[in-house]
């Protein structure tokens, strides 16, 4: 690390210098300090280290002369402050001792831990709170993928029951989808209070006003657009990384409505407005009704910055499409898979229809039956052995009769619409197979005119 010396008079081997006035605050004299000009290139980051500074009139000076070099001042370091009856003309320093008292007499001085320690027991203390957020973040990562893994069955199953095949990567991006959309969800609520600390708080309940975080990123950070130096600087500070964090919070909300879900730009933009305003009015509601008022502040920033988040993954999303399958690649793929009815296949739907669809049923009708006082053996038997086997198997009958029904339809409906006005003026029959889920097949044969 470069170090450099500032001195009240330059050496001749230095070269040319820089040079400050400054007023001493503890004699009240101006005093001069220089610096050689090659030491220090414009844009560095700056620590200034001192051994005493009584009333940091030295420190301020060096302040001032950094300036002069176009450099970025990052801290103040003492070894030792003495005490000092006036106003400091420094005060964000950090020194590792205090002098309390000199005795010249005795050639004794009393020293105390300056303020490094007690900066270091602030740090301890917010470590101390951050871990209330560390225990609900562990929890998420435990329960977060079975509980995404039980939410996202359902849509598996549904894809599985529409295409006739299921493909690996259609269900990374379907459960992903889901893990994020609860990820998304529990951050905006996590860590929960308690009903007595929300009770008693005053802060305000919502902000209505648009457009006040980029003001208080304005007051609140260095930024300045004037000088480069401050922009990486400002990227650490609060007043960016929250509204950041609700920027990135919609980003993948985005991009998968128009990578999977095929949402043009206008949908997404309606579509994460929704969300968002869930995300607030969740808050707002207090937790709906769970908290006597809202712990987080409903605000319209957060709207139009998770909303801004979700047109950005839009607007990302064709870049990504070309590393992974396009929709229409993997519907193809499961189409084609479908067609063929493989052992896997009839294993997976026994399973579903006479385990799962059974199960199901059997835990329905034995609720029903102990609610109507119905518990004898011989009903028991009759419900897992008879009755729910033969509600499933009706069920799945009468749902392969709707799904062909309704290609049926939708298959007489486009031949109306599409091919009857130059077929003509005759009439038109549309044939359909079903290979686990209903597909029409096309073709000039197949077409009676």
């Amino acid at each position: 690390m470069p170090f450099v010396i500032v001195r009240r008079d330059s050496k001749i081997t230095e070269g040319s210098t820089v040079s400050v006035n400054y007023v001493s605050a503890s004699s009240a004299r101006i005093e001069k300090m220089e610096l050689s000009k090659r030491s220090l290139p414009a844009g560095s980051h700056v620590l200034i280290v001192d051994d005493f500074m009584k009333g940091g009139g030295t420190v301020n000076g060096m302040r001032s002369l950094i300036k002069e070099f176009d450099a970025e001042l990052v801290g103040i370091s003492v070894f030792a402050e003495g005490n000092f009856s006036g106003d400091r003309m420094v005060t964000d320093y950090t020194s590792l001792i205090r002098v309390d008292e000199v005795d010249t007499k005795a050639n004794t001085l009393h020293a105390i831990a300056g303020n490094y320690l007690a900066q270091n027991q602030d740090r301890l203390h917010a470590l101390k709170k951050m871990s209330a957020y560390l225990i609900p973040i562990k929890s998420e990562v435990i329960a977060f993928p079975f509980i995404a893994l039980f939410v996202s069955l359902p849509f598996m199953v549904g894809q599985y029951r529409k295409y006739g095949s299921f493909l690996f990567w259609r269900a990374v991006v379907l459960y992903s989808f889901v893990f994020y959309l609860l990820a998304a969800y529990f951050m905006i609520m996590l860590p929960l209070p308690s009903r007595a600390s929300v009770a008693a708080l005053t802060t305000p309940r919502y902000n209505l006003v648009p457009f006040s975080a980029l003001r208080t990123f304005l007051a609140t950070t260095v930024f300045s657009p004037f000088h480069p130096g401050t922009w990486l600087v400002a990227l650490r500070q609060p007043g960016f990384i929250q509204p950041a964090f609700n920027l990135v919070l919609t980003l993948p909300f985005g991009v998968y409505l128009r990578y999977y879900f095929k949402r043009s730009l206008p949908q997404v933009m309606v579509m994460t407005f929704g969300l968002s305003l869930f995300f607030e009015l969740t808050q707002l509601s207090g937790l709906y009704g769970i908290y006597p008022r809202p712990y987080r502040l409903f605000d319209v920033d957060d709207l139009i910055i998770n909303t801004t988040g979700g047109v950005l993954g839009g607007l990302l999303a064709p870049a990504l499409m070309r590393a992974f399958p396009t929709r229409e690649e993997m519907d193809r793929k499961s189409y084609a898979q479908g067609a063929r009815v493989t052992w896997l296949r009839r294993f997976v739907a026994f399973v579903i229809d006479n385990v799962v669809g059974v199960g199901l049923t059997v835990l329905v009708m034995t609720l029903l039956a102990r609610l109507f006082d119905l518990t004898s053996p011989l009903l028991t038997w009759l419900i897992n052995a008879v009755f729910a086997p033969l509600v499933v198997f009706v069920l799945s009958r009468c749902w392969r009769v709707a799904q062909r029904w309704a290609s049926a339809w939708s298959a007489s409906a486009w031949c109306a619409k599409m091919v009857a006005p130059w077929a003509f003026g005759g009439s038109c029959t549309a044939s359909f197979y079903s290979t686990g889920s209903p597909s029409m097949s096309w073709s000039a044969e197949r077409r009676v005119c």
